[in-house]
């Protein structure tokens, strides 16, 4: 059995395995994502300084989501580093984020005590 160690700078924090094949990881620290190939080359992606990446999951719409608890939104990015961004309410701080059995994005909001969803359309 061997293993394969990528060193990451940035607080790694959540690991999901993407639509893209790649592994994907939150960098809380550095406000960035980074998508990890089967080689172990390292792409970063700068989110927002501010914005505290945390949990991530692979979307059904083929790219990755994740909560941006610093900046109250959820982020969406493809294979080839295209954002976008979902604005929620000031003070929510999404943290956990998944796709449920209705193929929306389902997410918690800390701060504001609730689970919320954004559908495909």
């Amino acid at each position: 059995m061997s293993a394969l160690t990528v060193a990451v700078d940035g607080g790694p924090y959540a690991l999901a395995a993407g639509p893209d094949g790649a592994m994907w990881v939150t960098l809380v620290a550095a406000g960035a994502v980074a998508r990890i190939d089967a080689r172990g080359e390292v792409r970063r992606f700068d989110v927002g300084a501010d914005s505290r990446p945390m949990q991530i999951c692979a979307g059904p719409d083929g790219a990755v989501w994740f909560a941006c608890s610093g900046t109250d939104r959820l982020g969406r990015i493809t294979g080839d580093g295209t954002l976008s961004f979902v604005e929620l309410d000031t003070g929510s701080a999404p943290f956990g984020i998944t796709v449920g059995p209705d193929d929306a994005v389902w997410f918690t909001a800390m701060d504001a005590g609730t689970v919320g969803r954004v559908g495909a359309d």
